[in-house]
């Protein structure tokens, strides 16, 4: 069994993924990444997501050389945590093989295995628990993975993703083998007392 995990900011989603790989698969490049991105910040624009309103613009992200090496040097450090002191936005994945003791006292869910290649979908399906708004500490904690994707005034993006042999939480506990995603954004989103977007 495989559980995925995201985190952004200070919030951690845990979703359980069933699996039988146990080899590594291909890790998504950035411009996946960037088209993922792009595909759901159109389904706003479109007005085609059931519980968000239809923006007014959603200008499609561009790949950023420097972002993109700061993804990938904080995601080849297999620590799943956020780097101290970032400026930018940062939305994190992790999806591992659950055998430890460590992990069994957690109440997993089961989703789609579509969601361990797509970090994105997972950020973004946390759509459906944002009621939209300004944004508050108390209101965006579970909900950060999905205003900082479709957060209007963001316009370069940069990410990675690394299989680690060796992965361990902020803590240093083992998480064994796992794909870390990265990505990072600029200018940073989730600003309390603002909309993610603009509405139509």
């Amino acid at each position: 069994m495989f559980t995925v995990y995201a985190i952004v900011k200070f919030s951690i989603i845990l979703v359980g993924v069933v699996s039988t790989q146990h080899q590594p698969l291909e890790t998504l490049s950035p411009q996946e990444f960037r088209d993922l991105h792009n595909a759901f910040r159109k389904m706003i624009l479109d007005g085609s997501v059931s519980n968000q309103p239809k923006a007014k613009k959603m200008p499609d992200l561009v790949l950023d050389t420097n972002l993109n090496e700061d993804a990938k040097k904080w995601g080849e450090n297999c620590v799943y945590k956020h780097e101290p002191q970032i400026r930018d936005g940062e939305n994190l994945a992790v999806s591992a093989n659950i055998t430890e003791n460590y992990f069994r006292s957690i109440q997993l869910l089961t989703i789609s295995p579509t969601f361990f290649e797509s970090p994105v979908e997972l950020w973004f399906d946390k759509h459906r628990t944002y009621k939209f708004g300004k944004l508050t500490s108390e209101a965006s904690t579970q909900t950060d993975p999905y205003t900082q994707v479709v957060w209007e005034k963001t316009k370069r993006l940069g990410c990675y993703q690394n299989f680690c042999k060796a992965m361990k939480d902020g803590k240093g506990n083992s998480l064994g083998q796992a794909y870390f995603s990265v990505c990072r954004y600029s200018p940073s989103g989730n600003i309390m007392n603002e909309e993610p977007y603009q509405r139509a």
